[in-house]
């Protein structure tokens, strides 16, 4: 989604960044319905039916977490965003490097508005 004079929103940034984390081995998904353990599980189970082997390193938002976004793709609040130990790293990265502030919050992350705007 375009955003305002022909920017690209903070929710296709986002988008962006996770699709590169599948460069790095991390299952990233957006808008899952459900809770996040049922979410997670739905997850593992279509990762590992597709790859037995593989670490099931994972990263996603809930739908109930899209109001977080404006009509326009602004992000105007913190998401939540849920993802397995080893993935938190990678997906820090390629946030931080999209813009976003990215804090701790338990076992799971939450992704603020972008560095240049909150300023």
């Amino acid at each position: 989604m375009i955003g305002v004079a022909g920017s690209v929103s903070d929710r296709d940034r986002l988008l962006l960044a996770f699709a590169e984390l599948t460069r790095y081995g991390v299952t990233a998904e957006e808008s899952l319905a459900g809770t996040a353990d049922e979410a997670r599980e739905r997850l593992l189970v279509g990762l590992w039916t597709r790859a037995p082997r593989a670490l099931g390193s994972y990263a996603f938002w809930l739908r109930t977490d899209e109001c977080c976004f404006g009509p326009d793709g602004t992000l105007r609040g913190a998401l939540p965003v849920h993802a397995s130990d080893d993935a938190h790293e990678p997906l820090r990265f390629v946030l931080a490097r999209a813009g976003f502030e990215v804090d701790v919050d338990g076992t799971d992350l939450r992704v603020e508005a972008p560095l240049a705007r909150a300023a």
